[in-house]
């Protein structure tokens, strides 16, 4: 799958707004399949999107 930067970062950031709202990981992961990510990748980018877009 290629997916622009902007793409990325919305993706984060709704990875972010989801676990700020106390969903657990696993509905995060499963939420992101919807764009099409494989759920290895799903964790990928919540690891990423915890190191640099979300709220500490």
């Amino acid at each position: 799958m290629d997916l622009r930067n902007e793409e990325i970062t919305e993706m984060g950031g709704r990875a972010c707004d989801s676990l700020e709202a106390g969903n657990p990981r696993r509905s995060v992961v499963e939420a992101l399949g919807e764009f099409g990510l494989a759920k290895p990748d799903a964790r990928d980018l919540i690891t990423l999107a915890r190191s640099t877009l979300c709220t500490p």
